[in-house]
């Protein structure tokens, strides 16, 4: 068994079955992202909610030059795209 930051055990149950980034965050209190990626994501989402979509689609290429392909990144497009059309 391991033990995470608070000294707690950590057992095969309570990451069976979960993907890497969630263990990651859970297990070893760690981001799922750096900071200034996860800002960029949260700017995206305050621009989309804002109809901002060119500057969605600004902070998206942005994104994808710096991460490359990214599953978050593609719904991001997906979502933008959909509220494009609505």
């Amino acid at each position: 068994m391991n033990q995470n930051e608070d000294n707690t055990d950590i057992g095969l149950d309570e990451t069976y079955g979960k993907n890497l980034d969630a263990i990651v965050e859970y297990v070893m209190n760690a981001p799922k992202r750096p900071l200034e990626i996860q800002e960029k994501f949260n700017s995206f989402y305050k621009n989309l909610s804002d109809e901002k979509f060119d500057e969605c689609d600004e902070i998206l290429d942005d994104l994808q030059s710096i991460i490359g392909l990214d599953k978050e990144l593609e719904s991001c497009r997906t979502i933008l795209n959909f509220e494009k059309v609505n």
